[in-house]
């Protein structure tokens, strides 16, 4: 079941730097083709664990129902993890991904 999550909810809950990283794992690493097979990737609830090695991004699933974003391209150069990588729940990236142009839309204002 997908939960909805507001981009003000987002930020309250994983920061500004989670949202900035959300937002650019987005557009650099789903095009509309690789919707689909992310879409599959995160709701099949017997694929519990697995990894998707983007461009700059790594997305993990953790257990069937939370997965982690890391910035691989900035994990060298920082020493706080909480600098380049965030958890979100499979619920609520589903979420995310039904409204992503909505959501790839702040990348472009930066």
């Amino acid at each position: 079941m997908k939960k909805k999550i507001t981009k003000e909810e987002f930020i309250n809950q994983k920061g500004e730097l989670a949202y900035d990283a959300m937002t650019d794992f987005l557009n650099l690493e789903i095009d509309d083709d690789f919707i689909e097979v992310m879409y599959s990737f995160l709701s099949v609830a017997n694929f519990r664990v697995g990894e998707y090695e983007g461009n700059q991004y790594l997305l993990r699933k953790l257990n069937a129902q939370e997965v982690e974003i890391i910035d691989i391209g900035s994990e060298g150069f920082v020493e706080e993890e909480k600098l380049f990588r965030f958890n979100i729940s499979v619920a609520e990236f589903l979420y995310i991904l039904d409204e992503i142009d909505e959501w790839r839309k702040d990348f472009w204002k930066n």
